[in-house]
């Protein structure tokens, strides 16, 4: 681990909360740093609330289970929208068939919310009040957006480290979806609930949940390969160290938050931090950092290769998508930057590197298809075999979601290659105009350009500009993290995706008039060369919106 932890300087964090509870009673709690760096307000682990993300999931399923994905504009208000609204008119495309696979979900979890509604006849942030935080004494803990008046002042900013300094982001609504994250908590508060799961669902004398429904809560639901961690109902197994445990990681823009639960020890771990630094941090390193002090294993000799490796090392190698991606809306180009598994040989015979979320780590191979990290605690493992090839990967760290195989038309190489050629060529026919020009005014018998060229030539322009439009428009709808999480850009997005269709009668203009210009002889040789180039520039570019759900109105 090196010089784990390190600062919180390093990482740039203000603040952090962390609580553990041991044996029904809450062993240890405490705040580091500022809840509010320019006021001075440090971070008071018994009544300072962090934003606690998806970490809000398992109190829905809790709920579920006392009753018997989308990204874009996910953190943000929707004034005038029932939740029911919401989900109705965000509904996941099923891209395969159930129980295969996993996919990370938030509309599941909101669903789940809108469920607890329907079933109990009260809004879901009121359930979670009378059914769950009252009964287990968590003052310091609200599902409702914006805070209650009592709690408001006790919410910690959330951060951005820029120049040096600590700029505090705006609160981060989850609106129509706030079953799956809405939550803010105090570390203490999150002592009681891990309390509650962790003492078969009660708290001194208060009973929420049945012990039976603790226990299913609690037992492997769904997995991918037995060999690596699998699904529960509302948590996810993060096994490790010789010790089974569930929990659930959430993170926002600018906070932070990781919950484990050991049950055959009794023991559960709260931290969350309040800066966007601290991304990696919950991610299973935290974690990882206590079990190896309180838990260590010896790690042994690492196993020597199979025979065959190096026949099969290629079967491995390549890269995989995350299956949280969309299918069906402009949201599938998120995938190339944030969903992507790259696995390449190692050094070692019998070792791959895997560059995921989780950073570059080294794996070794104990048997065909399962890979233990060199350094660290995580495991990989592969669907297929060496003869056809291996289609999907899953990561021990990650259960709730899988990770299949990138074919040809997916690669970001590709695209990058496509994208680069077309900007090239489209660009560069203001300049063939410009010249042209001025050859014609320096030598006339070089000719004016005939009707039909001088037509193509603006047409082509025309499609620049509309180009230039919709990325200017584009660019604009989703400038930021923050802006394309809010959805305060959803009008220039849908203008932007409008635009894009304009594209497709001008294409059509430019095919027609090439075939009767190189039909007619219109140009030279170069020219002629030149504006087929030109034209399949202008194909590969909406080819490409296409592909990516960029072209018509897919929101």
């Amino acid at each position: 681990m090196g010089s784990w932890p390190p600062t919180g300087r390093s990482w740039g964090i203000a603040g952090a909360t962390v609580a553990v509870v041991r044996d029904g009673e809450l062993f240890f709690s405490r705040g580091y740093g500022w809840a509010d760096v320019a006021a001075l307000r440090r971070v008071d682990p018994a009544t300072t609330l962090f934003r606690i993300g998806s970490v809000t999931k398992p109190f829905t399923w809790t709920a579920v289970m006392q009753l018997e994905d989308r990204a874009y504009g996910l953190f943000g208000p929707n004034p005038g929208v029932t939740r029911a609204e919401w989900l109705r008119d965000n509904v996941p495309a099923r891209v395969r068939p159930p129980g295969e696979y996993t996919s990370y979900s938030n509309y599941g979890t909101a669903l789940a919310g809108y469920i607890v509604e329907r079933a109990s006849g009260m809004e879901w942030e009121v359930y979670l009040e009378e059914r769950i935080l009252e009964p287990l004494g968590m003052e310091h803990a609200t599902g409702r957006q914006p805070l209650p008046d009592p709690l408001a002042p006790l919410l910690s900013e959330g951060y951005t480290r820029e120049g040096g300094a600590f700029r505090p982001g705006p609160f981060e609504w989850v609106d129509s979806g706030a079953p799956a994250g809405s939550m803010s908590a105090s570390a203490d508060a999150m002592a009681r609930f891990m309390i509650a799961h962790l003492e078969g669902g009660e708290v001194e004398g208060v009973r929420i949940l049945e012990e039976s429904s603790v226990q299913r809560m609690q037992e492997r639901a769904f997995g991918s390969d037995p060999r690596v961690n699998g699904m529960t109902l509302g948590f996810y197994e993060k096994s490790s160290h010789g010790l089974r445990i569930v929990g659930h990681s959430g993170g926002t823009q600018w906070f932070f938050t990781d919950m484990a639960l050991i049950p055959e020890e009794r023991l559960g771990i709260f931290v969350s931090y309040n800066s966007a630094g601290a991304a990696p941090l919950p991610m299973g390193r935290f974690l990882e950092a206590f079990l190896d002090h309180y838990y260590p294993v010896e790690r042994g000799a690492p196993p020597e290769p199979s025979p065959g490796w190096e026949a099969r090392v290629g079967a491995y190698t390549g890269t995989y998508g995350l299956l949280r991606v969309s299918h069906t809306t402009f949201e599938r180009l998120l995938g190339l930057a944030i969903g992507r598994v790259h696995v390449e040989p190692g050094d070692v015979a019998g070792e791959l590197a895997v560059r995921s979320p989780f950073g570059t780590n080294r794996y070794r191979e104990v048997e065909p298809g399962y890979f233990r990290a060199v350094e660290g605690h995580g495991e990989v493992a592969f669907e297929g075999s060496p003869e056809e090839g291996y289609t999907h990967l899953f990561l021990g760290q990650m259960p709730p979601t899988a990770a299949e195989r990138i074919g040809f038309a997916d690669r970001g190489d590709l695209h990058l290659f496509l994208l680069l050629f077309a900007i090239l060529l489209l660009g560069s026919l203001p300049a063939v105009m410009i010249g042209r020009w001025l050859l014609a005014r320096r030598f006339e018998e070089v000719g004016r350009a005939r009707g039909l060229e001088r037509a193509l030539h603006w047409t082509g322009i025309g499609f620049l500009a509309v180009v230039a439009l919709f990325l200017s428009l584009l660019s604009t709808g989703v400038a930021s993290q923050e802006a394309f999480l809010s959805g305060e850009g959803i009008g220039f997005l849908r203008a932007a995706l409008l635009v894009s269709l304009f594209l497709l009668p001008l294409l059509a203009v430019l095919f027609a008039g090439t075939v009767l210009g190189v039909r007619h002889r219109l140009w030279g040789p170069a020219g002629r060369i030149h504006f087929l180039l030109f034209v399949l520039a202008a194909a590969v570019f909406v080819a490409q919106l296409h592909h990516w759900n960029l072209l018509g109105p897919r929101i």
